[in-house]
């Protein structure tokens, strides 16, 4: 009973730790973009065409799957942290340049 017990807290307490890890890394990626939106709002040259709300909401779209692909390729943090710096970016700076102006 003890012993089946005590298994049974253990195996609750790496799942416990399973999903706090995965959550930790989606809010990591979304303030990461959320920041490099905003930052990449200041460095474009120009006026854009979108505002600064989906700016952002590109910064962070880009930062989760670049760190989806990061987990896939298992890169380390550092590592990790520039694939998600580059894809919102680039997602970033694609769109803003390329949107398509209205009537």
């Amino acid at each position: 009973m003890e012993l089946g017990l005590l298994a049974l807290l253990v195996l609750g307490l790496v799942v416990a730790f399973t999903l706090m890890g995965a959550v930790l890394k989606v809010i990591s990626a979304v303030i990461s973009g959320l920041v490099i939106g905003a930052l990449a709002r200041l460095v474009l040259p120009g006026e854009q065409d979108i505002g600064i709300v989906r700016t952002m909401g590109y910064g962070m779209v880009g930062a989760l799957v670049g760190g989806l692909i990061a987990d896939q390729l298992h890169l380390m943090w550092l590592l990790r942290l520039g694939v998600q710096v580059t894809l919102a970016a680039g997602l970033v700076t694609f769109t803003a340049r390329n949107r398509l102006k209205g009537p």
